[in-house]
């Protein structure tokens, strides 16, 4: 028998998959806590053996199996398998998926045995479509397949956080137009994000983000040593999570011997980001693909100039010369060249650190917010109710 879950007629029932708690608490959590403040019955699905709960503000959440980097046949059906069974027990009227597996997986059992309304968010397309061995493009191919076979339904929308990301599926025609949906991402929190004028700068450039190279970290690392190989007074910074698991990650030996031998500072994980931002003359992000990066807009938020690759996620952000720098992608050499540019150019510095303040607001959380009730509101055929603010008052 599905088990019961209570409240069913509270409002209606959204159950969220995703593949990461940790991401599920820095990316969605303040769009999920909105959901259930505007009567939503909120139900997460995350990865783990610890137990159902239910947190304040009444999101339940539920777990399954799922290694988020496995390529295991065994494992990927016992994924399946446990993600069936849950959503046959929350029996919910709104399925909304994010991350990669979560949406492949989610998708194809919504399309086989359930038919619900779902969204299926386009948070970056990953690494399959960055790397161009033989077997990242045969899996691409298949990944590709597999959304076509998910956007056939008509109850599916896609939601994208970059242009080029929904591109790739509009030339693809997955999915129907009025279903490829383009949103602002995850926002970024004013009150967290801000400039600080108490907080000087220490003549550096950071980059923050999970330690894998396709976070460009490589050519940041390369890019400071030869800055310091030509007397570059400038500290080179990393901070965030160690990802070993992740099929590039970098390891934590190999970052502890670049902090030993001077190429860079390992600041690991750093809670207090607003200060981070603020501490930074420059914020770097040379990565090989995004969807639409939080370090960007944090940093973006707090009035910091941006450095970044040319590439889908990052470009949507930065306007070259305007409110950053955009570098080639994979090339240290180019990353180099314009870290020390900007630099020497404390007036440039300042004028795209404002224009990059200004830009933010477009990005405020209150505007994801509305976002995010509004497309509920499509996929329901309903209208929106309107928000709340944070506090939960009307």
């Amino acid at each position: 028998m599905p088990r019961p879950y209570p409240n069913a007629a509270a409002g209606t029932r959204v159950l969220f998959v995703i593949n990461d708690d940790a991401y599920r608490k820095r990316h969605w959590q303040h769009r999920l806590d909105h959901l259930a403040r505007n009567g939503y019955d909120v139900v997460v699905a995350i990865p783990g053996d610890a137990g159902d709960h239910t947190e304040a503000g009444g999101i339940r959440f539920v777990r399954y199996f799922l290694r988020r980097t496995s390529r295991h046949p065994f494992k990927e059906l016992k994924a399946l398998w446990g993600l069936y069974r849950r959503i046959r027990e929350v029996r919910p009227d709104i399925i909304h998926s994010a991350t990669m597996k979560p949406n492949l997986y989610a998708g194809l059992i919504n399309r086989l045995f359930f038919r619900r309304k779902q969204i299926v968010s386009v948070t970056g397309l990953g690494a399959l479509f960055i790397h161009r061995d033989p077997s990242s493009r045969l899996l691409r191919a298949f990944v590709l397949s597999l959304f076509r076979a998910i956007g056939t339904s008509a109850q599916v929308r896609f939601a994208f956080e970059n242009a080029q990301d929904q591109g790739v599926f509009e030339r693809r025609e997955i999915g129907a137009p009025g279903r490829r949906i383009l949103t602002k991402g995850a926002g970024v929190d004013p009150a967290a994000f801000h400039p600080d004028a108490k907080i000087e700068t220490i003549g550096a450039v950071g980059l923050a983000g999970r330690m894998i190279a396709d976070k460009g970290v490589r050519e940041f690392v390369e890019a400071s040593r030869a800055s310091k190989a030509e007397g570059l007074d400038l500290r080179f910074v990393l901070a965030g999570m160690i990802d070993e698991d992740h099929r590039y990650g970098i390891r934590a030996s190999t970052i502890r011997a670049w902090a030993e031998a001077g190429v860079i500072e390992w600041w690991g994980h750093v809670e207090a980001m607003n200060r981070f931002y603020n501490q930074m003359d420059i914020v770097c992000l040379p990565s090989y693909r995004e969807g639409l990066p939080k370090a960007i807009l944090e940093a973006m938020a707090c009035g910091r100039p941006v450095i970044a690759a040319d590439t889908p996620g990052c470009s949507d952000l930065v306007e070259n010369g305007v409110n950053g720098l955009l570098v080639e992608p994979c090339n240290a050499s180019d990353l180099k060249e314009k870290i020390a540019y900007l630099a020497s150019r404390p007036r440039l510095r300042a004028e795209m650190g404002r224009n990059n303040l200004e830009a933010s607001r477009k990005y405020s959380l209150d505007v994801v917010l509305d976002e995010t009730l509004s497309l509920y509101a499509s996929v329901t055929g309903s209208r929106s109710s309107g928000r709340v603010r944070e506090d939960g008052q009307p």
